[in-house]
């Protein structure tokens, strides 16, 4: 009804407010799941519109790498390991910029992400990094290689320490 009376007000913003709700309202859109897992459709949808997306096949983070979860976190030690074949590609759990790239001091590297959901991340047991700081990365994208066959994964929220497990479904 707004629209059709918004039809007979003969302003040049009526008539664009108009075009634009009558494109919006014509536009064909192929809908799916990948649609709702972006995180600015999750922040732009009304949740009663989040129903019709699945959106419980991604988790919050990507593993880091393809390996098993052999070491879990703990309050004594505040990360987990994963077990992996030697040079395994590691990758960033979700998008955002690398704060550093670091040589550590048992001669591997470290690489700390700052995500766009608001999380750090540290991977560390890894060969030189294949990204520098200030690189913008995106989920998924390999970012250096496993040293030995595992990788140490930490993340942080709003500086404390996190368990990163469930936030990648495990």
């Amino acid at each position: 009804l707004a629209l059709l009376a918004a039809r007979n007000i003969d302003t040049p913003w009526t008539r664009a407010a108009v075009e634009g709700v009558e494109r919006a309202l014509t536009m064909r859109i192929e809908l799916d799941e990948s649609l709702g897992s972006l995180s600015f459709v999750r922040d732009l949808m009304p949740e009663s519109m989040l129903v019709f997306f699945d959106l419980s096949t991604q988790s919050e983070l990507a593993k880091p790498v393809e390996g098993t979860l052999e070491k879990g976190f703990s309050d004594d030690q505040p990360w987990v390991e994963f077990s992996c074949e030697p040079e395994a590609a590691v990758s960033a759990a979700e998008a955002g910029t690398v704060v550093a790239t670091t040589q550590l001091s048992g001669g591997g590297w470290g690489v700390m992400i700052e995500h766009d959901n608001g999380l750090e991340s540290v991977s560390a047991y890894l060969l030189e990094p294949s990204v520098q700081a200030g690189e913008r990365v995106e989920r998924g994208q390999a970012v250096a290689r496993s040293e030995a066959g595992r990788v140490y994964f930490e993340v942080r929220r709003d500086g404390e320490i996190i368990d990163p497990a469930p936030l990648m479904g495990l």
